[in-house]
């Protein structure tokens, strides 16, 4: 079974998220590939059996390059996925006074990312807003989740 893992990381955390679900999946002998979305060729994502994808949760600002925005432009230009397996992603962090944001902000970070990969023809199989203290723990849980709805490839 191969594994794709796609990801936009702005500071780092995406990529980090990116690198333990690879981790959490090498651990059940699964292969993967880590590449951020600019990367990412129709071969290797026609070699993968799952995908996984993620970014960063936005913040307060009125303005900006938003995340979701260059992710869902990759995910406009894939192929049909077919019902291909996904796990989405998304990376936070936040502080007490605006818990209640952030929570929000990732959750339709989340959303706006299931619907565009369910228009692609793709089976979300998971989703996880991972806070940037609890990355291995959260990407465990998130592979487990998306392996368990992979057919073995």
């Amino acid at each position: 079974m191969d594994v794709l893992v796609a990801y936009e990381s702005r500071r780092g955390w995406a990529r980090r998220a990116a690198d333990a679900v690879a981790d959490a999946a090498a651990s059940h002998g699964v292969a993967t590939l880590i590449r951020r979305i600019d990367q990412i060729s129709p071969d290797h994502l026609a070699a993968a059996d799952a995908l996984v994808a993620g970014c960063w949760t936005p913040g307060k600002v009125p303005f900006g390059d938003r995340p979701t925005r260059r992710m869902t432009a990759w995910i406009e230009r894939l192929p049909p996925l077919d019902g291909k397996p996904v796990g989405l992603f998304c990376t936070y962090r936040f502080f007490p006074h605006t818990f209640a944001d952030t929570t929000t902000r990732a959750a339709e970070t989340l959303h706006e990312l299931s619907s565009r990969f369910e228009m692609k023809g793709a089976t979300v199989a998971a989703t996880r807003s991972i806070h940037f203290k609890a990355i291995e723990e959260s990407a465990t849980d998130l592979i487990d989740r998306v392996l368990a709805q992979t057919p073995s490839g």
